[in-house]
């Protein structure tokens, strides 16, 4: 399920343009009925924004089944191609089909946004990313505070650096992969969908790839340990001990074969092999 309102604004990015249906295709494993005329209904969203409901109604006249139009929006979407504009009028709406899609367990696809691969612009996608944990941290808070069984300044300095902590490990996690990409000559965009970012770059050398997998779970496993002792050091309290280990845990963890950074080791393995 891609969170997409019918009155949404659809607007492809600069560096693509739509000329084939060949990459759709191939990883969808489809054959499209999308033929030119429907392609040139497509490049309509080529630079101009046009809501999702008027791209539907000019490819269904162009005899392209909507099955066909959602699987292309939804690849699109994926590789981060498709800048969708919100309509904020829609917003109950939406929330409510969140809702009922997590009840009746319908996978959802969170819209795809992109960013430079620079530095600032990491930050910016990290920052996004993780508004999510400050809502729950401001949730909690309010709770708290109504329960008054805490001691607040405690709870909001401790918790609120935990949240900085989490935030640059993450950080330096990512940028360890920019970094190396950036060595090999790559070119790519960050890309951030929901609470997830990562990077998509051009074909570089395998033992880049390897290297690049590797280093950004070590760089950021060693970056929250690190903070985490010096708060310790700073404060004498124990618990940032607890935290540094468990972050840097769930930044090694992303090395296991299926998942994340494992994931793009393990298929690079077998590339390399074939």
């Amino acid at each position: 399920m891609l969170l997409i309102d019918p009155s949404d604004k659809l607007i492809l990015e600069p560096s693509y343009r739509i000329e084939s249906t060949y990459l759709v295709d191939s990883i969808l494993d489809a054959r499209h009925a999308l033929n030119p005329e429907a392609l040139e209904v497509l490049n309509r969203i080529d630079g101009q924004a046009l809501d999702f409901a008027t791209l539907m109604h000019h490819l269904s006249n162009a005899g392209v089944p909507q099955s066909d139009v959602t699987q292309f929006i939804t690849l699109l979407n994926s590789i981060s191609a498709l800048k969708v504009i919100w309509n904020l009028r829609k917003t109950r709406q939406r929330i409510i089909s969140i809702a009922q899609a997590i009840l009746v367990r319908t996978p959802i696809q969170f819209i795809g946004y992109r960013y430079r691969l620079v530095f600032t612009q990491l930050c910016l996608a990290i920052a996004a990313a993780t508004l999510p944990l400050l809502g729950l941290w401001i949730v909690s808070l309010i709770a708290l505070l109504r329960l008054g069984t805490i001691n607040m300044t405690y709870f909001v300095l401790t918790s609120f650096s935990v949240y900085v902590l989490i935030f640059m490990s993450l950080v330096a996690h990512e940028y360890g992969h920019i970094l190396i990409l950036k060595t090999s000559g790559a070119k790519g965009i960050i890309s951030r969908k929901g609470w997830r970012v990562g990077i998509l770059h051009t074909p570089v050398k395998t033992h880049f790839e390897l290297i690049s997998a590797g280093i950004g779970p070590l760089i950021g496993g060693l970056t929250a340990i690190g903070l985490a002792l010096g708060a310790n050091i700073l404060t004498g309290d124990s618990l940032w001990i607890k935290v540094g280990m468990l972050l840097g845990f769930g930044h090694l963890a992303s090395l296991f074969p299926g998942y994340s950074d494992g994931w793009t080791i393990m298929q690079t393995l077998r590339k390399g092999r074939v």
